[in-house]
């Protein structure tokens, strides 16, 4: 997650929420007023070294594949440097770049992306989902909820921690 600082008082409950749930939460960013024990861990970086950093904590030292979602001229990633820094992720797959910025156009990529991933074998058990934006990762979790009770278990990360994606969590 990378929330602004605006955003915590919204955001807050959610976390909490999802961390007594057992998610792994991960904050990008130095923030204020985040309660110890909440988060996993606060990244105090941002883009691409965030990313990276991100990456393998969720990753926990072993090997996976990541699906990067999102990339915009505003928000690229190098592919050579997140995999310097990320060891564990043995293939990446950067997905088409959006089309559209509106949210709903957005998720629906992501999900129809995600769907042909799924589908073929190019995500399973204990992979990572990075995406730009909170619709990606939303669009994720509907492919997932429609590939059914069969789905992998994959770690999303989805950054922005707008509160609106977090109650959609």
């Amino acid at each position: 997650l990378r929330p602004l600082d605006r955003d915590m008082p919204a955001l807050l409950p959610h976390v909490v929420r999802l961390h007594a749930a057992g998610a792994r939460v991960l904050l990008l960013g130095h923030l204020a007023g985040v309660p110890p024990g909440v988060v996993h861990a606060q990244v105090r970086a941002d883009h691409g070294e965030g990313l990276a950093r991100a990456t393998s904590l969720l990753a926990g030292g072993r090997p996976v594949r990541a699906l990067l979602l999102g990339e915009t001229p505003h928000a690229r990633v190098d592919p050579h440097a997140l995999r310097a820094r990320a060891p564990e992720v043995t293939h990446l797959t950067i997905a088409v770049p959006c089309t559209s910025s509106a949210p709903d156009a957005m998720r629906m990529q992501a999900q129809a992306q995600a769907a042909a991933l799924l589908a073929d074998g190019g995500l399973g058990d204990g992979d990572l989902v990075l995406a730009m934006e909170d619709a990606l990762a939303l669009g994720v979790l509907d492919a997932l909820e429609a590939a059914g009770p069969t789905a992998p278990r994959l770690a999303v990360a989805g950054f922005g921690a707008a509160p609106d994606s977090l109650r959609a969590l």
